[in-house]
């Protein structure tokens, strides 16, 4: 039933992104089909937020990221500017969300606990940079450079968020 949920709302919020629009009847009003969806939405965020667990939440809202995301690929295809301007967006939102997952977990976990995450992350940081460098060491000097070391910061500072979630959160 949660899955379910869960499924229903990243559904739900994945085409609201999009802009895709129902075409159940040509004559429905679209100002009132627009206010159906959002009290389905409505109803599916609190049902969902009321028997989903913290971990399935920030699941959910992970996924939604990624979705949300998918519109910076036609950047990549774009001038290197392009390419840089979207990692950088990729990496902001990466990194927000990490940043609001520690939060949650600092009001969760024990004092011990959290000491043990805070040097994990030391630790982590240190691996991300030095994953990012030899990653983009390969352009060394070229204008791809920036954008594959801030790309590989994304990817890895998504990854953490998800080992987080699914590590610490109940």
């Amino acid at each position: 039933m949660i899955k379910k949920l869960s499924g229903i709302l990243l559904l739900v919020v994945a085409l609201g992104l999009i802009g895709c629009k129902s075409n159940v009847a040509k004559n429905v009003d679209t100002d009132s089909s627009k206010t159906k969806v959002e009290e389905n939405k409505n109803e599916v965020t609190q049902e969902s937020n009321k028997k989903v667990s913290k971990k399935q939440e920030y699941k959910t809202k992970l996924d939604i990221i990624g979705v949300e995301l998918k519109k910076l690929d036609v950047k990549d295809s774009g001038t290197t500017a392009d390419m840089r301007e979207a990692a950088n967006e990729r990496y902001k939102k990466w990194d927000s969300a990490l940043n609001e997952i520690y939060g949650v977990l600092r009001g969760d976990l024990s004092s011990s606990d959290m000491k043990k995450l805070q040097n994990e992350e030391i630790q982590w940081i240190s691996d991300r940079d030095a994953k990012a460098k030899k990653a983009s060491s390969e352009m060394k000097g070229g204008t791809m450079e920036p954008v594959i070391y801030i790309n590989s910061l994304a990817d890895t500072t998504k990854q953490r968020c998800y080992e987080l979630v699914e590590k610490y959160m109940k």
